[in-house]
């Protein structure tokens, strides 16, 4: 394969799987002793080509580590997309979509058969997504049991496309339930979930929490989006014409941004309501402050009615009676996904307490895109700083600061006037970005 072709493949599969990631069109010179993929520059980077002997190997990078499961998939892919050789040029996008799925499949369970199965409702669930039931987008839940064979003579697959089917389940409140040869074992109600599930959007907590432990669930959207439900986590999901992969662990800790603060459960809570957010599609942005820079932020950036514990403003009595003095992720999920939605910017302490909910942020002059972008980039110069767009895309900014014993040496208070209303003297980083 010719690297100009490579390219174009890594650019149309790879690198959608991994949102955020960025190849390195320049290629650097391979050898046969160089592995197919690898880890480089510890681990924010894949070396990959199309064979172990290609001369040549391209970089992708990314904010977040790449995982050993990371390489697994990549592996698994170039491998299919080897075994396929040649491909159409008329049939390009809809083979591609398909080799993704064959490596998906293959990552996600152990045996021929339940390869072939998972496979098949795949792509069954695209053929549904193109079609209504009498004027409605259609919705699906199905587990496929992989420890189960002792299903009905029923085979799914074959009838799933009639439109009885269209009725029978969501994915939120009830599911189809198949052993992995396919055959229909029943179809159930999801019983409520008691637990938090942090690594599944919030609407489908009760279908996660069904699932057997060698269940995999496939959930169909109104709005045509595929999920992929495994161990209770989001696995993978089919957005905006490509797979997305999901590594929860990493942005939680990406959060942190290299600090202790906020703690982990804050981290956590403050990452599944961006799950909620980005698959309910209301957009918002949250923000968590470094504790030398609360107070500033305050002074500089909120107006004094917005403050949640001294505000007179609707959102700010509201928020106050919301939140009870309990920290973010004290409060209950649901309450949560709302306050983040509220328009303007959700703010918390470092201690994980609700500083501000729908906030105006005064934003710094000369900011670029629309106003919640302007605002979240303003505030990563106090903390960790996401936004979370209505397309379901959710970005993490910040900004290096120094000590609070060089920022106050560096900065006299004619300098922190000034910079209010100015570019800030900090370069803003992209912290982390997935959907």
């Amino acid at each position: 394969m010719d690297q100009k072709e490579f390219t174009s493949i890594v650019q149309d599969v790879i690198q959608p799987l991994f949102t955020g990631s960025e190849l390195i069109e320049t290629p650097e010179v391979s050898s046969k002793a160089h592995a197919q993929v690898a880890f480089g520059e510890n681990n924010y980077t894949l070396l990959l080509k199309p064979t172990k002997d290609d001369d040549y190997r391209f970089k992708l990078t990314r904010q977040q580590q790449f995982t050993n499961d990371d390489i697994s998939i990549v592996k698994a892919i170039l491998n299919e997309l080897n075994a396929l050789g040649d491909i159409p040029v008329q049939y390009r996008d809809e083979l591609l979509v398909v080799l993704v799925e064959k490596a998906i499949s293959q990552s996600l369970v152990e045996t021929e058969q339940q390869h072939k199965t998972l496979l098949s409702l795949l792509q069954r669930m695209h053929t549904w997504a193109g079609r209504t039931y009498e004027g409605r987008d259609v919705t699906f839940g199905i587990e496929l049991d992989l420890n189960r064979q002792d299903g009905s003579d029923f085979q799914l697959n074959k009838y799933v496309g009639d439109d009885c089917f269209a009725l029978l389940s969501d994915g939120i409140d009830s599911k189809i339930k198949i052993d992995s040869s396919g055959n229909l074992i029943a179809i159930e109600q999801c019983p409520l979930c008691m637990e938090d599930l942090p690594k599944v959007p919030f609407r489908f907590m009760r279908f996660a929490n069904s699932l057997s432990p060698q269940g995999i669930g496939i959930i169909l959207l109104e709005n045509k989006e595929i999920l992929i439900i495994k161990e209770k986590e989001l696995a993978y999901a089919y957005r905006r014409g490509f797979w997305r992969r999901f590594n929860h662990d990493a942005i939680i800790k990406r959060i942190a941004a290299g600090s202790k603060y906020p703690e982990e459960d804050v981290r956590i809570a403050i990452y599944s309501s961006c799950l909620d957010v980005s698959f309910a599609r209301t957009g918002g942005s949250i923000t968590c402050l470094r504790k030398t820079r609360e107070k500033r932020c305050q002074q500089e950036r909120i107006a004094a009615d917005e403050l949640i514990a001294t505000g007179d403003s609707v959102k700010a009595i509201t928020a106050r009676i919301v939140a009870a003095d309990r920290t973010f992720d004290y409060i209950e999920r649901k309450i949560r996904q709302e306050l983040i939605g509220i328009d303007g910017a959700t703010i918390l302490r470092s201690d994980g307490s609700l500083l501000a909910c729908g906030a105006i942020v005064k934003i710094r002059s000369g900011s670029v895109g629309g106003g919640r972008l302007a605002s979240v980039l303003t505030l990563a110069e106090y903390g960790v700083a996401i936004k979370i767009s209505s397309d379901g895309e959710i970005t993490g900014y910040y900004v290096e600061i120094p000590s609070q014993e060089e920022e106050e040496s560096q900065t006299t208070s004619t300098q922190k006037d000034a910079q209010q209303d100015s570019g800030s003297q900090y370069t803003i980083n992209e912290l982390f970005r997935f959907a």
